[in-house]
Parts: structure tokens; C-alpha cells; sequence
């Protein structure tokens, strides 16, 4: 059985990863300020390079995906 940090945590990444704000985050935590929520958490929000790089994969997989279809055609 989860404990309840673990249940929380979860939650947690999950607001993360789905693009929640840090104050949203530390409003949801009871911390007293974001400081406190960057200071323990700050690892879980993406950096810029995790957003470009899943930028790019984004485009290129839209990219190949317009080639596989035009190569298809008769």
C-alpha cells in the first residue's frame, strides 16, 4: 500500500509534467513560498533544453509522417 508522501509525490510529478505552475504547485503543498517548492522540486519541471529538444521531435515526427503519406500516393 502507497503511503501518503507517495501518493502526494505522484500527484506532484503529475501536475508537473502536465505543465502546472510553480506558485499552483506550492499552493497544492502548503509550502510558504515557490522558493521552497524550487528548492525541493526544481529537478521535476523541464528545463528549456528538455522543451527544445521535444520541440524538435515534434516536428520531425510530423515532418516524416507528411513524407510517409506523400510517398504513399499513386
Amino acid at each position: 500500500m502507497d503511503s501518503p508522501f507517495n501518493t502526494i509525490r505522484t500527484l506532484l510529478v503529475t501536475s508537473i509534467r502536465h505543465g502546472e505552475s510553480v506558485k499552483t504547485v506550492q499552493a497544492r503543498l502548503g509550502h510558504a513560498n515557490a522558493a521552497e517548492t524550487l528548492d525541493t522540486y526544481s529537478h521535476l519541471w523541464p528545463d528549456s533544453d528538455d522543451r527544445t529538444r521535444e520541440a524538435v521531435d515534434q516536428v520531425l515526427a510530423s515532418f516524416l509522417a507528411d513524407s510517409l503519406r506523400t510517398e504513399a500516393l499513386p
